[in-house]
């Protein structure tokens, strides 16, 4: 069984969004699967993958990788989604493009001042940016939200 909020899903649930992955150039060029069982990382992704991706997918693996292994954290046993395209990947309402029960993590969202987005994706923080370099905007200057 798979959780989200109030919502419990099912593996055909699971088997839909992988299907929806699997028939998406743009889709299966920037989804991967994450799985954490029994205190390993493992990293599904599709054989079209776009390495330009793998940087974000790789650090995110390292990291948690890291804090498992010397016991930092714990994570249950755990399958995420992981949407690293710059676009959200489910919206409400959409025929087609809905993710109603399996969450999917991403590093963008969509943000509109009237709050009428629909994208449903869980957002993200990057925080295994592999730049090295950070972004810095006046506080006067940044859109209040």
């Amino acid at each position: 069984r798979v959780v989200r909020q109030d919502k419990t899903g099912t593996v055909g649930d699971l088997v839909y969004l992988l299907t929806r992955v699997n028939t998406s150039k743009s889709l299966k060029r920037s989804t991967v699967v994450i799985i954490v069982q029994n205190g390993k990382v493992r990293i599904i992704k599709h054989p079209q993958f776009n390495e330009k991706f793998s940087h974000h997918v790789d650090a995110i693996f390292k990291a948690l990788q890291h804090a498992l292994l010397r016991k930092l954290i714990h994570i249950p046993d755990t399958m995420v989604v992981h949407n690293t395209r710059d676009d959200p990947m489910c919206f409400k309402a959409r025929a087609g493009k809905d993710c109603p029960t399996i969450p999917v993590l991403s590093f963008m969202k969509q943000w509109r001042p009237d709050n009428s987005s629909s994208a449903t994706d869980l957002l993200v923080p990057m925080m295994v940016h592999s730049h090295d370099d950070l972004m810095w905007v006046p506080w006067e200057l940044k859109v209040p939200k």
